[in-house]
């Protein structure tokens, strides 16, 4: 049976996941410092909206709304109509009240109710918004919360039973380590096993010059490629090139 796609809209992405993102997943884009994820997660919205009609949720948990949307501004594929509307909608701790509770005052032996409380949060936004693309800027903000990896692996499991019922394609954004030798694309290294795909956003050294590139670790459900891309983030966003 031919699965349905979600399209990222990314010239050359959509290609080599095989198409697109298999519909209702939920994959993992990992990746260190100034590698790209946030813009890739956030043209993958834009794009929803403006090219495929799909509206969308951001989770941020590393940055305030204004700053956020200061940046988009200064990128092509921003459609500031979509915000207005609602067709996006942008959660920041500063600015939603029930985030802010459940992920900064709870005292540390709570935490492990922050999966249930951050999953119906996402949950009611999704099915208020009819929204099909969510993305979390960072599992890796929301693992500091916790004393273990056990604790994380039941966050990520709560959020994920969650989505389970939602028409909706999620992207977790994961910060890890630079070091290229460590095959470890989350900082808890139990969220890779756990989600249905890994986008691996890396940089490698060339004639003195740090280029990113891009890899396609899994997506269960497709026949994706897995070489190595170079990318480049321009005005109009990602661009690949093999």
């Amino acid at each position: 049976m031919k699965r349905e796609l979600c399209k990222t809209g990314i010239e050359n992405l959509d290609e080599l996941l095989g198409g697109g993102i298999p519909a209702r997943s939920s994959v993992l884009v990992a990746g260190g410092p100034g590698t790209g994820k946030t813009i890739l997660t956030q043209e993958f919205l834009f794009n929803g909206i403006n090219k495929f009609g799909e509206n969308g949720v951001y989770i941020d948990l590393t940055e305030v709304k204004e700053k956020l949307v200061e940046n988009l501004e200064t990128l092509n594929f921003y459609n500031s109509e979509a915000l207005e509307s609602g067709k996006l909608s942008i959660l920041d701790i500063k600015s939603t009240e029930r985030l802010r509770k459940s992920f900064v005052t709870g005292p540390r032996e709570k935490t492990r109710m922050l999966g249930h409380s951050m999953g119906s949060m996402i949950k009611e936004t999704i099915e208020k918004n009819n929204a099909k693309r969510l993305v979390v800027d960072s599992l890796t903000a929301i693992y500091e919360k916790f004393d273990n990896n056990a604790d994380m692996r039941s966050f990520v499991f709560e959020i994920l039973s969650y989505l389970s019922d939602l028409e909706c394609t999620s992207l977790f954004i994961s910060e890890i380590h630079p070091d290229p030798y460590r095959r470890q694309y989350s900082v808890s290294g139990v969220e890779e096993f756990m989600l249905d795909g890994i986008i691996f956003m890396s940089d490698y050294e060339h004639q003195n010059n740090l280029v990113r590139s891009l890899q396609i670790i899994k997506l269960r459900g497709a026949a994706h490629s897995r070489a190595k891309h170079s990318m480049l983030i321009t005005n109009d966003g990602i661009l690949l090139t093999p």
